[in-house]
């Protein structure tokens, strides 16, 4: 019992000893190359044609505001040890959020469980020009991701493993999501075309405009369209899609299931039905809606009656 409790409290010791010193001893951080670090930097964007933002587990917000070049504020706890990056890469801004490229230990995990306190996530604040209309890339792998207010972009790319992603009042040309798991919102987006898979999570589209090309696979996908001018495709696995569009739209619509059910409230010309099946034009048709579930529910609703 002795020799347990002795050898208990060596490694209580050495745990200890690596929180206080390890930072210092035990951390590697090789070179990055020419680029800029700190929590606060401005960057001209006359030569750019792409921002590549790339983080790992921090919170990201990106909004636009009436400037002339691109802020960039990382907010953090004291003792972390990432920072701010950015790099020109020909007509490319890449920023990211880093921490020590190699560690022994996880020292910021043993920190937080041997203190009892939780871990606080980095916050990264980009702020853009106003008239900035090329293209933005974000790579994140869990996190939340905010962005607002962007109009005329080229393009905006977004790639997550897990976590959540709220996209407000964007217009864009293309739109393009790739998600592992989460949870997608959307409140506002005006984009000629939308592309979206996501693996696991839910996905909710409101006040969404542009042809949709989306595909999951589990979860439920709710999409509310503002104005039906486009076609509109959606394969699901397993989950559910509800559909709403305008009382007054016109479209062709094919949908079906392996495994569930179709409902529709819109008046609508038949041409062919089953349980699980379900063809036909509602007013001038014209516009194609194609949606497949193998195992759930669609709905395809009116939004405004």
């Amino acid at each position: 019992m002795k020799r347990l409790i002795g050898m208990t409290c060596i490694v209580v010791g050495v745990l200890l000893a690596i929180v206080t010193f390890g930072q210092s001893l035990f951390s590697l951080d090789f070179g990055r190359g020419k680029n800029d670090a700190g929590d606060v930097q401005e960057h001209a964007l006359e030569n750019i044609d792409r921002l590549d933002i790339d983080v790992s587990s921090s919170h990201v917000y990106v909004t636009s505001a009436d400037i002339d070049h691109l802020r960039l504020e990382l907010k953090k706890a004291d003792d972390s040890r990432k920072t701010m990056h950015t790099q020109e890469q020909g007509d490319e801004l890449q920023i990211s959020v880093q921490g020590p490229k190699f560690q022994i230990l996880p020292l910021d995990w043993l920190t937080q469980l041997i203190s009892g306190k939780m871990p606080q996530t980095e916050e990264l604040y980009v702020t853009i020009p106003d008239d900035f209309d090329q293209a933005i890339r974000l790579d994140s792998s869990s996190g939340t991701i905010n962005m607002a207010g962007l109009q005329g972009l080229s393009e905006l790319d977004i790639d997550v493993s897990s976590g959540s992603v709220m996209i407000e009042e964007i217009m864009t040309e293309k739109f393009r999501y790739d998600g592992s798991s989460g949870r997608l919102t959307v409140q506002g987006l005006n984009a000629h075309e939308s592309e979206i898979a996501i693996s696991s999570g839910k996905v909710i589209l409101n006040d969404i405009s542009g042809e949709i090309q989306g595909e999951s696979s589990s979860g439920s996908v709710e999409i509310n369209v503002a104005s039906l001018e486009e076609s509109i495709e959606w394969q699901a696995s397993s989950g559910s899609i509800t559909l709403r569009l305008p009382h007054e739209a016109s479209f062709e619509l094919s949908a079906s299931t392996s495994s569930g059910s179709i409902d529709s409230d819109f008046p609508m010309m038949v041409q062919s039905q089953s349980k699980r099946e379900l063809n036909g034009v509602v007013g001038e048709g014209g516009v194609p809606i194609d949606l497949k579930v193998s195992s759930g529910k669609i709905k395809i609703e009116q939004n405004n009656r």
